[in-house]
């Protein structure tokens, strides 16, 4: 399960613009060695808060059993779809 407490830790980090401090939290290292793109993502400047915030909840429905592996997967697939596919594919 990812933890989402973690995530927020560390976006709070970047945002603050004390990165630095992360290498020093044990949970955010294990949280690295756990989930290595996770974290590229989300100590990227170019993160997507709103993106990751629909990822994060729909991890918790399947770790929490409300949702199907599958079925989470396809709704983020649909909502990453709209956002960055879909676009690039409207002709004016």
């Amino acid at each position: 399960m990812i933890c989402e407490s973690v995530v927020n830790k560390i976006r709070t980090h970047v945002e603050k613009g004390i990165f630095c401090k992360i290498k020093e939290d044990d949970e955010i290292v294990a949280f690295s060695k756990s989930y290595p793109k996770l974290y590229d993502m989300v100590t990227s400047d170019k993160c997507d808060n709103n993106m990751l915030r629909q990822f994060l909840e729909l991890s918790t429905k399947v770790s929490e059993g409300k949702m199907k592996q599958k079925k989470g997967d396809e709704i983020f697939g649909q909502i990453a779809a709209e956002k960055y596919v879909f676009p690039l594919t409207k002709t004016e």
